[in-house]
């Protein structure tokens, strides 16, 4: 997917999920490989936005929400830019965000 949108894995900074999915090998094998923290996200932070997101019923069924990824990603990015959508691949759902790094400028010495 990386390859696809000309995205280089080198610039990820964090890997986000739920709570639920904290424990999964393959998350875990994930950032190590990538040297990566893993990032939880609440989930009644995912609940207050979900309805910006697709949802589905079977997510909503599985995990109490209707979405993951892509709230996920844009919690964790702290807001930021969309640059993957979710994309699924054999069971794997994945969206990836640009994290918000906007400066604050004071007058103050």
């Amino acid at each position: 997917t990386f390859n696809e949108y000309k995205l280089s894995i080198e610039a990820i900074n964090s890997v986000c999920t739920i709570e639920l999915k904290c424990e999964e090998k393959g998350i875990i094998g994930l950032c190590q490989y990538l040297g990566a923290p893993l990032k939880i996200i609440d989930d009644q932070s995912i609940k207050a936005i979900e309805k910006d997101f697709e949802c589905s019923d079977f997510v909503k069924k599985t995990v109490g929400f209707g979405c993951v990824c892509e709230p996920c990603g844009f919690l964790g990015s702290k807001s930021g830019k969309q640059l993957i959508p979710k994309t699924s691949y054999k069971g794997i759902t994945l969206s990836v965000y640009e994290e918000d790094l906007t400066l604050e400028v004071s007058d103050e010495g």
